[in-house]
Order: structure tokens, then sequence, then C-alpha cells
């Protein structure tokens, strides 16, 4: 199962108990890297993983957002619940009917 991790940059915290164990592949957003330590723990643990970055294949940082959603089979979403490139994601995710794993965090001022 390809999983996408998505957040906030602001985030940084321990991930990997929010890690599926069916996960075979993950995907980051180069626009949403706030998600570095679950990257450190796939590498770690040498689950493949894909950092798409929109900017190379001149992609806007929301259709970058869709792309991951489109590309993924399950979507885990931290997010401050404010309008964004997440929202877009988690959003557009569940149009295509993808299961998304929301973990709402307080804003960090």
């Amino acid at each position: 199962m390809r999983v996408a991790f998505i957040g906030s940059d602001s985030f940084y915290t321990d991930m990997s108990d929010y890690l599926p164990g069916e996960s075979d592949e993950l995907v980051f957003s180069k626009d949403m890297m706030g998600l570095l330590p679950i990257k450190k723990y796939a590498d770690i643990d040498r689950i493949p993983s894909i950092v798409l970055d929109s900017g190379r294949y001149g992609l806007s940082p929301i259709d970058g957002a869709r792309l991951v959603a489109q590309i993924s089979d399950k979507i885990v979403a931290v997010w401050n619940g404010e309008p964004g490139n997440v929202d877009d994601c988690v959003q557009y995710a569940r149009i295509l009917g993808k299961p998304v794993m929301t973990l709402l965090v307080k804003k960090q001022t």
C-alpha cells in the first residue's frame, strides 16, 4: 500500500506510531516536508519512499498536493485545520474515495 504523509512544515514530532503497518511505500510532497521525522523513520526501516517535487514538473503546490492524492492509496494528514495545500489534498483525496487519517494539531506561532 502506498501511503502519503502530508503536513505543515512547522510540525516536528515522531510520527512512527502513525505509520500504517501495511505501508510498502511512502509518498511525501517536497512542498509539505514538515514530516521529515517520518521520512527519517522510513529510511531507517528501509521503506521505499517517493518525494514529489511539484516545482520540478512545473506544477503548482496545489496541483502537487492533488498528484500526491492521486498516486497514493491512503493519506495521513497532519493539519492545523486551516485552508491551504494540506486541506486541498485531504479534500481531493476524499473526492477520489481514498481513506484519509487526519491528525489535527495546533498552529504553532
